[in-house]
């Protein structure tokens, strides 16, 4: 009886180490490994060594620093190639505005980005959502240039005040999407926080904020939504996802739609 008893024991514990064998090998999280993520460095290469004022990213290529301000980051499909936008960007006091533009021909040029939502990690977005995203063209030479086609892991911050319908990104948390659906940072990432290698889905998962980051935010949120709107119509993250989808999104499109039709005519009048 107690040879059976320890039998039986034996052939639990056995099955037990081979069912916990089995988990192991059917939920370990596909990644690349260090050698597999050097070797696609060549097609996917840091830009944010290339800055010429290395202090813009001494202390804030963290990326959770990133997940922090950012609003969200979408993991979207580029639909086209960039559109170039002339802005001016106004002090409000006329004195100052009149001297900034004094000798300037033109304002500052931005890159606009359509893209097309597959996800967000904060529900700010809707999934094929189109919207587009833009950097200042100062810094064209050193952020990635997605083509259409691509697809890609970004932080957005969306505007506020006089940018309501721009939603901004930059190289700092910008992340490339292989054709086997790894990713490769387009910035080189705090030693202790790497992600290059992982999977896209994974990745995302990985970059919704923690409660702490949460919290961080929606302190961060208050103050903006007081500057800019006071009491009128936003006072929390639901309110302000709100006005994203309903607001900001469309003002996006026409914005789009409106740069489109002036490049059209501009290159006519080139030809």
């Amino acid at each position: 009886m107690k040879k059976a008893l320890v039998w039986m024991i034996c052939i639990i514990l056995v099955i037990s180490v081979a069912f916990v064998s089995l988990l192991t090998v059917f939920f370990k999280e596909d990644v690349l490994s260090n050698e597999e993520v050097e070797l696609l460095r060549a097609e996917y290469p840091y830009y944010d060594e290339t800055l010429p004022d290395v202090s813009m990213t001494a202390t804030v290529n963290d990326i959770r620093k990133a997940v922090k301000k950012n609003d969200t980051f979408i993991y979207c499909e580029v639909m086209g190639e960039p559109l170039i936008e002339e802005v001016y960007i106004m002090s409000g006091v006329p004195e100052i505005d009149e001297k900034l533009y004094k000798d300037i021909e033109q304002g500052f040029l931005r890159y606009q980005y359509p893209v097309k939502i597959i996800s967000d990690t904060e529900g700010i977005f809707q999934k094929g959502q189109e919207i587009s995203f833009c950097y200042g063209i100062i810094f064209q030479e050193y952020s990635p240039s997605p083509k259409a086609g691509d697809k890609i892991i970004i932080p957005i911050s969306v505007g506020l005040g006089e940018n309501e319908g721009i939603f901004f990104s930059d190289a700092i948390g910008y992340y490339s999407v292989t054709e086997k659906g790894y990713v490769m940072s387009a910035f080189k990432e705090n030693s202790t926080k790497v992600y290059s290698g992982k999977k896209a889905d994974n990745l995302m998962k990985t970059l919704v904020k923690t409660d702490e980051e949460l919290s961080f935010y929606k302190e961060l949120k208050k103050y903006e939504f007081d500057i800019y709107y006071g009491e009128e119509n936003i006072t929390d993250i639901t309110a302000f996802k709100a006005k994203v989808t309903n607001e900001l999104v469309p003002k996006n499109r026409v914005m789009i739609e409106s740069l489109k039709e002036l490049t059209v005519i501009n290159d006519n009048a080139d030809k």
